[in-house]
């Protein structure tokens, strides 16, 4: 293993798909984050390798999505570039003309993180990629993206061997992923910390973990879907969740992924949507890394 332990992995298009400053997923937000990472880089820059991601071929994003949907959604793509302005699909999923490539730049920016850990560059990656598509279907975008990451990265997994199982852990708010548990080989731990949290966070991802790891199911490599969201409405309100409690509850996905499989892990960029998200990525990251969190 080498010196690198963690990629921070992003591309630059991802910023650019504009939604209007009033939207939770304006174009604001991964500046903001990676503005908080490279303040910490003191501590980071050792075990740290920043990666540029790249577009997903249409043959990748086939992996998971219809033909006929990846032709509708582009041509809608292609439709807000005309009139040169944001345009609303429906309520909350916005695009602009520059939501194709970011879109396709946050599934290819998954895939580089893939094959970083699977060549063995580091032990897992932190995707910080917009829009956020969780839900989104193979045939329907989700709330607020066109293209799912997180599901295309199973798929890639799957259809490419690196890995006969896949764990996908997913905090953060709802919608959930879009289907893809149903797979006969993937299991979805579905981590709930909203309303009142009786167990720390870090308690409620082992038990969702637990939940999923029986029998003869030992991941291969595991998938975080990763939603920096407090309880309720997202506000500035501290909550149930602060940023240290990101700290722990990233040290328990990075244990499993340590005693099934190998520390293989890829954590995406999802949820979060206040000025905390910064310092949520950066107590991520440092956990990722083996870091001890921030004061």
């Amino acid at each position: 293993m080498t010196e690198k332990r963690t990629a921070f992995v992003s591309h630059a298009d991802c910023s650019l798909h504009d939604t209007g400053w009033g939207h939770p997923d304006h174009q604001g937000r991964l500046a903001g984050l990676t503005r908080a990472v490279y303040a910490d880089m003191l501590d980071l820059f050792d075990p740290l390798l920043d990666l540029e991601g790249r577009h997903a071929t249409d043959g990748e994003l086939q992996l998971w999505h219809k033909p006929d949907y990846l032709t509708e959604a582009r041509d809608r793509v292609v439709g807000a570039s005309a009139v040169g302005r944001p345009v609303e699909l429906q309520p909350g999923l916005v695009v602009s003309g520059a939501s194709w490539d970011a879109s396709t730049a946050a599934v290819g920016s998954v895939l580089t993180a893939i094959d970083a850990v699977t060549a063995g560059a580091v032990e897992n990656a932190f995707c910080a990629v917009r829009p956020p598509a969780r839900d989104a279907m193979p045939d329907a975008p989700g709330r607020w993206g066109l293209l799912n990451p997180v599901a295309v990265g199973v798929r890639y997994l799957l259809r490419h061997g690196i890995a006969e199982r896949v764990l996908v852990v997913e905090w953060g708010e709802p919608p959930a992923s879009a289907g893809i548990g149903a797979e006969e080989n993937v299991r979805v731990a579905r981590v709930d910390w909203s309303g009142n949290v009786v167990t720390s966070p870090e308690e409620a991802v082992r038990r969702a973990i637990g939940q999923e790891l029986h029998g003869e199911f030992i991941p291969g490599f595991v998938l975080l879907s990763c939603g920096f969201d407090l309880p309720g409405d997202g506000s500035e309100r501290e909550g149930e969740i602060s940023s240290l409690s990101f700290y722990g509850a990233t040290e328990a996905v990075r244990a499993v992924a340590l005693q099934y499989a190998e520390g293989r892990l890829v954590s995406v960029l999802e949820g979060g949507y206040n000025s905390r998200l910064g310092r949520c990525a950066v107590q991520h990251l440092r956990a990722l890394a083996g870091l001890p969190p921030h004061d």
